[in-house]
């Protein structure tokens, strides 16, 4: 399933809006804390989001714009950004040699 992350341009206008970022989450019935995960991508967003998309209508944005793909992060890419020793590094080399069947 393909998830989503904040389009730039959503978390430009929550960085330029005059009202503090918990008060726009409030008025679009998000916890403070659930809008913050939302902007730093830890939490993810699916196509038709309700918080999302009443995010945007405070806001004033068109549902259109406000979701840009989440990048698929590939065990090969984690491999070659990370080095030995480092968790990520060497879960993604295990996964991936389970993956090609082991020895």
């Amino acid at each position: 399933m393909k998830t989503y992350k904040l389009s730039r341009s959503v978390i430009r206008v929550l960085r330029l809006h005059p009202s503090p970022q918990y008060k726009i989450a409030l008025q679009a019935g998000i916890h403070p804390n659930t809008l913050s995960k939302l902007i730093h991508g830890a939490l993810p967003i699916q196509k038709n989001d309700p918080r999302v998309i009443r995010l945007g209508a405070v806001l004033g944005l068109s549902s259109k714009n406000l979701l840009e793909a989440q990048r698929e992060e590939t065990l090969l890419a984690r491999i070659n950004e990370g080095s030995p020793g480092d968790d990520r590094y060497d879960l993604a080399e295990d996964e991936l040699f389970k993956k090609n069947g082991g020895f």
